[in-house]
């Protein structure tokens, strides 16, 4: 079993550093929605994704609850007859150039089917994958801000969209405990914050206000999992190579790992691609004895593009 002891725990220096780096008025305000332009449609002044956006750019869609991918029209046609648009893509409603993706959300309530490579081959150690958005514009952007423009304060309007999903809901109202993606410490040091840590506890904080979370439901514990090892970015190899570089890169700290036994864990990442990252962090919580592990993204990206993963 692979597990991790205390000595990989990132040094409270490593972790602290960055922060004192920061001046004292980012520090003050790095957390807080300040009124602001959309970064939509550049209303000002606005929230940070108006209400007219969200409206428009996140609209449900259906997708495969193996990868999260979202599903082509011809297999959503007979799973759901009658109820995908039959508008062509120049005929579909538009927003700021981009064509609105179709409106499913009256679809019946019927799981949706897999799609054509996780019925071939399901990814190893994940019951599920949930994602909230399309990696695309305009979420891209947003995400790229919070992620590597040093602006911890997208989390809350992100975990929101993700909040909205219902089975992105139900997956939490469902597990034991929530674990965001780790990042070694280096990483971490060089960020300034964990993108995950922060998404996870904003998604739990509004799931457990709109719809209710006892105590003992999905506790986060942040520092169950760690990343045993730093790694090259993904962004940087080519498909096949990126299962060899994360191999054995994650591990249920010692400390922690008899509780994850029989447990049923969410895993909480912003950016799923290849699916790579996930599986082997998955891996690592079945190693330790979790019950089911299913995965909830924010963004996905679609295919059949691999050309872009962000560095995990």
């Amino acid at each position: 079993m692979n597990i991790a002891s205390e000595k990989d725990k990132p040094s409270r220096h490593a972790r602290l550093r960055p922060a004192h780096r920061q001046g004292w008025l980012q520090r003050l305000t790095s957390g807080l929605h300040l009124p602001a332009r959309c970064a939509v449609c550049h209303g000002w002044p606005r929230e940070l994704i108006c209400s007219e956006c969200i409206a428009a750019q996140a609209r449900p869609v259906l997708r495969c609850p193996g990868c999260a991918i979202r599903l082509p029209e011809d297999r959503l046609e007979g799973q759901f007859p009658g109820k995908q648009s039959s508008l062509a893509p120049s005929e579909a409603p538009m927003h700021g150039g981009v064509a609105l993706a179709p409106d499913v959300s009256d679809a019946p309530e019927k799981a949706p089917p897999l799609c054509s490579d996780c019925e071939a081959e399901p990814l190893d150690g994940l019951d599920a994958v949930h994602a909230a958005l399309s990696y695309q514009w305009p979420w891209q952007s947003c995400i790229d801000a919070f992620k590597f423009g040093r602006q911890p304060g997208w989390a809350a309007a992100l975990a929101e969209r993700m909040a909205a999903q219902p089975a992105i809901v139900q997956a939490v109202q469902q597990c034991d405990v929530l674990v965001p993606l780790p990042l070694h410490g280096e990483r971490l040091a060089e960020r300034g914050f964990s993108q995950t840590l922060l998404l996870t506890r904003a998604l739990r904080r509004q799931i457990a206000r709109e719809h209710g979370l006892a105590p003992q439901q999905a506790r986060l514990r942040h520092d169950w999992l760690v990343r045993t090892r730093h790694t090259v970015a993904q962004s940087t190899l080519p498909l096949e190579e990126r299962l060899r570089n994360l191999q054995d890169a994650f591990a249920a700290k010692a400390l922690h790992a008899p509780r994850l036994y029989g447990a049923r864990a969410v895993l909480v990442d912003d950016v799923m691609t290849s699916g790579t990252t996930l599986q082997e962090a998955a891996r690592a919580l079945q190693r330790a004895g979790c019950a089911t592990v299913v995965g909830v993204v924010l963004a996905r990206t679609e295919k059949p593009s691999f050309d872009r993963e962000t560095a995990a």
